[in-house]
């Protein structure tokens, strides 16, 4: 797989032409949105879309419940997925993202101290094991904590219910089976040295490299 480098609008095209976003007007707006965001990734929202009327049309496509975090990165993902014979090194890592206690966001959860207020972003990044390419992200997962920390229960009761370590599975099984000649690799931190995660990599025929808690 050989390495390319393509102008903001192209690489915004490929990757996000083919989302579903419930109107033809929201994927060609996406596709804009992505190409300003490119050329200035390190601005806020106003800045990379320079124009007001840009601006507005860009928060108007946030709030539609179709456009949605798996909706917009779904292709992206799927293309990454689609790799060539070889092996893959599939790097998995959790991202803290904290808006701080004083914000006020629907839908945020507690993070890092009692304080913290934001979500978490699990990442299979997808690279070649014998060259510096970058292929992709391969899957991601958004999850947040509750405001309020759970009281404790019994260890019965703790089975029960969702554990954040799931989410490992969840990213595994989003990335699945490699395709015909390839071979995927899980490379994980201690947080993945559990029997469930290791039983979601031998469902999809994965390999791995875990470091043991």
């Amino acid at each position: 797989m050989a390495t390319m480098v393509l102008e903001t609008g192209s690489w915004s095209e490929k990757q996000f032409g083919d989302c579903n976003l419930g109107d033809h007007r929201r994927n060609r707006r996406l596709v804009k949105l992505a190409t300003q965001v490119a050329s200035k990734p390190d601005s806020s929202t106003p800045e990379q879309t320079e124009r007001w009327a840009d601006c507005k049309a860009a928060y108007r496509l946030f709030e539609k419940p179709e456009v949605t975090f798996e909706a917009v990165i779904g292709p992206h993902c799927s293309q990454t997925r689609n790799v060539g014979p070889g092996t893959w090194l599939v790097l998995n890592d959790t991202t803290e993202i904290n808006f701080g206690h004083l914000r006020e966001i629907e839908g945020i959860g507690r993070v890092g101290s009692t304080q913290g207020r934001g979500f978490f972003l699990h990442t299979a990044l997808m690279v070649p094991e014998d060259r510096d390419d970058l292929v992709g992200i391969a899957a991601q997962d958004l999850y947040k904590r509750p405001l309020k920390k759970v009281p404790r229960v019994s260890s019965n009761q703790r089975k029960k219910r969702d554990r954040e370590t799931d989410v490992w599975g969840r990213v595994i099984d989003q990335v699945g089976r490699a395709p015909a000649g390839a071979r995927f690799i899980h490379i994980c931190d201690r947080g993945a040295d559990n029997f469930d995660v290791y039983c979601h990599l031998l469902e999809q025929g994965d390999g791995w490299v875990i470091r043991a808690a």
